[in-house]
């Protein structure tokens, strides 16, 4: 494989994770969010349901547009973030899926980081990404692809580098205090409802036919610093029929049910990054 088209397939690579996370959903109904609590009982004897108000400047609601917000703020961290997506193309038995995964790490100290992303499925074709890796370290960037390195002589190293799962994943709008709060990954957080007109989901259009039919989802945020907010879990399922994606506007319309999720660990803890092995 040549330079030039580890490259381009480098560019599609990014560009199909920023499309493929935003495919339409179908009529069945999305499967419940794990992190739910099963029964009225459980919420009657769940510490972590509790109603305890949120730190002040949380209490009203919060606001992440992008998933991701207000982490460049932070010293360093580590987040893993996914989707599966199952359906078919819209009108047609023709079955499409995809699935993938994007682990992030981040030091603030020479604007480093880490993203490894890994994904397959029948909407990726020839495009399948069995392991891309890229690493920012202040100036420099590296691209791991098929096991050759490159640099950052076309952009395409920092694309994927800098990629955030907010242009991914999106967000939320407004989400208002639900009333529970519990411990994930090491961090004091609480949750929030959302309504469906406040996800934020980039990079997906709705023919004229098209329906989101489903949304069910949970957000919860940590108050990690005075006045600094950041979302430590976002799962959301969404059920939308009949769309098309705006990169690829030739792409033809998908329907099936597609699950984001978004975690994030290690908070205030600063990974080591280093160039990809063979680099």
């Amino acid at each position: 494989m040549t330079a030039a088209l580890s490259i381009r397939r480098a560019r599609i690579v990014a560009l199909c994770v920023l499309c493929a996370v935003l495919l339409a959903a179908c009529d069945r109904e999305p499967t419940i969010i794990p992190t739910r609590i099963a029964s009225i009982e459980g919420l009657a004897t769940a510490d972590y349901l509790t109603a305890i108000a949120p730190p002040e400047g949380m209490r009203e609601r919060v606001s992440f547009p992008r998933i991701d917000d207000n982490l460049v703020f932070l010293s360093g961290w580590h987040s893993q973030a996914a989707f599966r997506f199952e359906g078919n193309f819209a009108g047609t038995p023709r079955p499409a899926s995809a699935e993938t995964t994007l682990s992030t790490w981040y030091h603030q100290t020479g604007n480093q980081r880490r993203i490894v992303v890994q994904g397959a499925g029948d909407l990726f074709g020839e495009d399948a990404i069995p392991r891309r890796e890229a690493v920012r370290l202040g100036g420099q960037t590296f691209l791991l692809l098929d096991d050759e390195c490159y640099g950052a002589a076309d952009g395409d190293a920092a694309l994927l580098a800098d990629l955030r799962i907010g242009d991914v994943l999106g967000g939320v709008a407004l989400g208002v205090p639900a009333g529970e709060r519990r411990v994930l990954h090491g961090q004091q957080v609480w949750r929030y409802h959302f309504a469906p007109d406040s996800l934020n989901v980039p990079l997906v259009r709705l023919m004229d036919d098209g329906a989101i039919t489903a949304v069910q989802g949970e957000l919860w945020v940590a108050r990690v610093a005075p006045n600094q907010n950041v979302v430590v879990r976002y799962y959301v399922n969404i059920a939308v029929e009949n769309a098309v994606l705006r990169l690829f506007e030739a792409s033809p319309p998908v329907s099936g049910v597609i699950q984001l999720r978004y975690d994030l660990y290690d908070v205030g803890i600063n990974p080591n990054i280093t160039p990809p092995h063979g680099c």
